[in-house]
């Protein structure tokens, strides 16, 4: 059986590799690793290896390009996409925005789901107010992202400068006052702190 599994599989590496290159020439990436244990021969135990998905899937901003996702597996996140030149990238992981940005080379295209993702856990843990005001700040961006989606660039550029931009700003001004009124070790301080934090050659989608 495992032998007819690998045949199977070296008969569709051209398919893959076809698919590979369709994903990767995107000019925006999404991509996401989850550990995985890996047998370690030897050594009577496993390792942790990274499974990697990449998807390129542009159809929210009005491009027909078909979508695809990409499937690969690595040692490391160093490893994996830094193999691109070009483009920008929507990174989930930490570790792979420090490595992967740091020379310039990829862009990232900021997630704001991995902002509001610590405030939310907050609110549903402690039912925090200021967590609760952080949700409700994010949920105005996210109106007006559904009511541009679908639209060229040029047109969801100028609505976010002239709409997005200004609450941006606010809940930044918002979030570093909030600080002073806070405790140190409070997780919602560590919240607050990890999303004024900035990432290397970030830039905005």
């Amino acid at each position: 059986m495992a032998e007819r599994v690998g045949g199977c599989g070296r008969l569709l590496e051209p398919l893959v590799e076809a698919l590979r290159r369709h994903v990767i020439s995107a000019e925006k990436l999404h991509a996401d690793d989850t550990p995985v244990p890996v047998l370690a021969p030897g050594h009577g135990k496993t390792k942790t290896g990274r499974l990697w998905t990449y998807v390129r899937d542009d159809r929210p901003w009005g491009d027909k390009t078909p979508p695809a996702a990409w499937y690969a597996t690595r040692r490391t996140a160093r490893a994996n996409i830094r193999r691109r030149t070009c483009g920008s990238s929507r990174a989930r992981c930490k570790r792979m925005r420090t490595q992967v940005y740091q020379d310039g080379r990829v862009k990232e295209a900021a997630c704001m789901a991995h902002i509001r993702r610590p405030f939310y856990d907050l609110y549903e843990a402690h039912k925090s107010a200021v967590a609760r005001k952080a949700l409700e700040r994010i949920a105005g961006l996210y109106a007006i992202e559904e009511e541009i989606r679908e639209r060229f660039a040029e047109e969801r550029r100028a609505v976010r400068n002239e709409r997005s931009r200004p609450l941006l700003e606010s809940m930044k001004k918002w979030m570093e006052e909030t600080l002073g009124k806070l405790s140190r070790k409070s997780d919602t301080t560590k919240a607050i702190h990890l999303r004024l934090a900035p990432t290397p050659a970030s830039s905005r989608a």
